[in-house]
């Protein structure tokens, strides 16, 4: 089987998934979720530190099974060397 893979960064340190100056755990599992309604799959998460230890960005990858139909896209992106989010 082939996959199709995104990846998702999070921002911990402000904006949108962060409430009082913590991550919003609420905020995540709802965006993870709605990731999953479209049928991609988390398959790895990390994060990534500042100078200080603290974290700075969650990063997600996700798969999900290649259609046919995103297959011919993103073959045509890596022909062409443009974006295949189409």
């Amino acid at each position: 089987m082939s996959w199709e893979y995104h990846t998702e960064v999070f921002d911990s340190s402000g904006g949108s998934f962060t409430r009082g100056g913590l991550f919003d755990a609420e905020v995540f599992t709802f965006a993870i979720n709605r990731l999953g309604w479209e049928r991609w799959e988390l398959v790895s998460i990390v994060e990534t530190n500042r100078v200080n230890g603290s974290t700075k960005f969650v990063v997600a990858v996700f798969k999900r099974p290649l259609t046919p139909e995103r297959r011919a896209v993103i073959a045509s992106a890596l022909e062409t060397g443009t974006d295949s989010r189409g």
